[in-house]
């Protein structure tokens, strides 16, 4: 559904939507108790696991991004771990990533006469993205289990701040 969405709104929408986005998600971080203090896990509801999930899921296929942004303050404000946060939620943007790649390649298939493209999908983007996050990941799983916890949530909010400020001067 929102990988639909994306297609019926303006480039300029999205990209508003997406910076909304981000100063929601580093608001709540900031802002709101228990992202930058630990305390003992808890369970996650059935609704916020399933509504939440589809809500996540329609917000991350509409903007482009990885659910994860908006998982990782969930689970944190739930007590948990950095490194937990970050483990579970990067495998949940896979069938985020999937269910939005295979919308965009369908609805935008010969809708761009310039070679290259999958429907809506740079071929040279993807691979751009393949190889920098394989990067990042062989750099992080050697890097952050060093981190305290407080460093690793503070880093995690100045990252977000960093790709905000990108959208914000693109």
């Amino acid at each position: 559904m929102g990988s639909c969405l994306a297609g019926v709104f303006s480039e300029n929408i999205v990209r508003a939507l997406f910076i909304l986005y981000m100063l929601v998600t580093i608001g709540d971080c900031l802002l709101r108790k228990g992202f930058f203090s630990c305390s003992s896990p808890r369970r996650l509801s059935l609704s916020v696991v399933t509504g939440g999930g589809v809500i996540i899921g329609m917000i991350a296929a509409l903007l482009g991004v990885g659910g994860s942004v908006m998982t990782v303050p969930l689970l944190r404000r739930h007590g948990y771990a950095m490194g937990e946060c970050i483990s579970a939620s990067n495998p949940l943007s896979l069938p985020v990533a999937l269910c939005g790649a295979v919308t965009y390649a369908v609805i935008g298939w010969q809708n761009i006469p310039v070679s290259g493209f999958l429907g809506f999908i740079s071929l040279k983007i993807l691979g751009l993205l393949v190889v920098t996050g394989w990067a990042g990941i062989v750099f992080s799983r050697r890097v952050i289990p060093a981190l305290p916890d407080i460093w690793h949530a503070r880093i995690y909010v100045i990252l977000l701040c960093l790709v905000l400020l990108a959208m914000l001067l693109q």
